[in-house]
This record gives C-alpha cells, sequence and structure tokens, in this order.
C-alpha cells in the first residue's frame, strides 16, 4: 500500500474525518482522566463523547438522543429528572463552547493566524445564537412568514454548517478572501 502524499492527506475527507475524530477522543479522554484524577464524576464527559461520535453533523449527530433527555433517563429515579436534564444539557454545552476555545488555543497556530480566525469564530457563534433565538421565538407559532423561516435556517444551518466553516479553512489556509468576509 503506497503512503499517501501531504496533499492525498489534506483532500482525502476520510483521512481528515479519522484525524479530527482521533484528536476529539485524545481531548476528551485528557480531559475524562483529569476529572476522575480530581475525584470529580466523569458522566458528563461521556454523555458529550457519546453525543459528538454519534455520527451525522459532529454538534447535531442524526437519530440520537439529545443530551438533556440521555441525562434525564440516567436519572429517572430523581423526582425533577427532566429539569436536571436539561439544566446539566445546558452545563454540558458551557463546557464544549470552553472546551472549544481550549482546542484552538492550543492548535499550535501562530498568533497571527489566531487573530485572523478568533473574529470567524466570533461571527458564527454569534450567527447560531441569532437563529437559536429566532427559532425560539417562532416554535409553537407557525405563521405565514418564510422570511423567518428562511432567517432562521440561514443563521443555524447555512451560515454554521456551510458558510463559515469554509471561511475558517480559507483563513486557516491564509487566503485573503477570508478575512474580508
Amino acid at each position: 500500500m503506497a503512503v499517501p502524499s501531504r496533499t492525498t492527506e489534506l483532500t482525502d475527507m476520510a483521512f481528515m474525518r479519522n484525524r479530527v475524530d482521533a484528536a476529539l477522543a485524545e481531548f476528551l479522554d485528557r480531559k475524562a482522566c483529569e476529572a476522575a484524577a480530581d475525584g470529580f464524576p466523569t458522566e458528563i464527559i461521556k454523555v458529550l463523547r457519546d453525543f459528538v461520535f454519534a455520527g451525522g453533523k459532529r454538534l447535531r449527530p442524526l437519530l440520537s438522543p439529545t443530551v438533556h433527555r440521555v441525562l434525564a433517563a440516567r436519572h429517572a429515579a430523581r423526582s425533577d429528572a427532566a429539569r436536571f436534564g436539561v439544566n446539566t444539557a445546558i452545563l454540558i454545552g458551557d463546557l464544549a463552547l470552553a472546551w472549544s476555545d481550549e482546542i484552538l488555543h492550543t492548535a499550535g497556530l501562530t498568533s497571527a493566524r489566531l487573530a485572523h480566525v478568533l473574529p470567524v469564530i466570533d461571527r458564527m457563534r454569534t450567527e447560531i445564537t441569532r437563529g437559536q433565538y429566532l427559532d425560539l421565538l417562532a416554535t409553537g407559532r407557525p405563521g405565514p412568514d418564510t422570511d423567518r423561516a428562511l432567517d432562521i435556517a440561514r443563521y443555524k444551518t447555512a451560515k454554521y454548517t456551510v458558510e463559515r466553516p469554509l471561511h475558517l479553512g480559507a483563513t486557516l489556509a491564509d487566503a485573503a478572501i477570508a478575512r474580508n468576509a
């Protein structure tokens, strides 16, 4: 079997996904070991790990239970299991956000490249939050406003799943066009 060239490695989607999976698994394993060493329960790290590796899009696996429902089921004996699940899922989301920053800041990027990437990350996070808020406003209130539905899809899906990741890739590749986005 031939050893893939560097160019092939960078364009082979399965190869890149495997590298990302390995890096995420190593990071989460390290965090679980740190938590265990500190005497902290590792359950939330396991739930996050299961969610991340469930398949589909990285942050919203297809046809897998949501984090809050998994946690509510694990703690079904509690009288407040549903609320516990929701509250703990919010904490896991906060933890995942903090860890995404940690991963970014420890990725070995030069300070110049990091300075170009951070505004794209910040903008993406703002856009997804806007989209989520619009979605919450519209939940349970169907109406004929297709512009609102398109805005939700644009901010929650198109920008977050396609547009901003492309800008991040271009920025990491040092493309000038991403700086002007």
